[in-house]
């Protein structure tokens, strides 16, 4: 099984590439999916963040009030990094959990798709492969803009609260340019996962050329100690 990350910056694209990796049938784990599921009301993590925000963070029903609390967060890094601290453990316990279930029914590689995969850099050392989607600057302000009705200085301050996509980039084992047309994107998309399931093939030979090597020594070891 191969692990594959897939990251870039907020507003450059990667819901779309992740979307793609899905129609093609990629297994893939969603990062912010299980964030939102980890601090549902009731949850340990709910109850850190409530205790550490105070209540003015939820609505009636118990849920988090995200605007409220990214407004925190994004103009204060030290809560930005309690929040995480609270609700990264409890994200990494569900992903290790979902990727056994997967590793158990025969998946052949995971897409996890993790935003902040080089802020937090604890998954990495466990990757094959990291994908970053890539966009301009620009483009990101004016994404975020468009898409979270935000002002400039709102849009930037988000931005500005994760690493640069320009590093992110030169980290990166693979690029999805995604500057241009979605038919772009999608053809590179397709192009990496053509590539993926040839990394696939040759991990497969590995694995039956090891399994080939451990049978003959257990039979030259039968023979000898006869």
């Amino acid at each position: 099984m191969i692990l594959i990350g897939l990251t870039g910056g907020i507003a450059s694209g990667k819901s779309t590439v992740k979307g793609i990796l899905q129609d093609l049938g990629c297994y893939t784990i969603d990062a912010d999916a299980l964030a939102r599921e980890v601090v549902l009301p009731g949850k340990p993590a709910w109850s850190k963040i409530v205790q550490a925000f105070g209540t003015e963070i939820t609505e009636k029903d118990g849920q988090l009030n995200r605007q409220r609390l990214g407004d925190i967060i994004f103009k204060d890094a030290q809560k930005r990094q309690l929040l995480n601290s609270i609700t990264h453990p409890a994200i990494q316990k569900q992903m290790y959990w979902l990727i056994l279930k997967a590793f158990l029914t025969g998946e052949r590689f995971i897409v996890l798709d993790i935003p902040l995969l080089y802020e937090s850099g604890k998954l990495l050392k466990y990757l094959n492969r990291v994908i970053v989607v890539y966009c301009s600057r620009s483009q990101q302000v004016d994404r975020l803009m468009e898409r979270n009705n935000l002002t400039l200085d709102e849009a930037n301050s988000r931005i500005d609260a994760q690493l640069d996509i320009e590093q992110k980039r030169q980290k990166a084992d693979i690029v999805i340019d995604n500057t241009g047309s979605k038919e772009e994107t999608s053809h590179q998309v397709h192009k990496v996962y053509s590539k993926l399931n040839s990394s696939w093939s040759h991990w497969k030979l590995r694995l039956i050329l090891i399994g080939m090597l451990f049978s003959t020594c257990w039979i030259i070891q039968k023979i000898f100690l006869a």
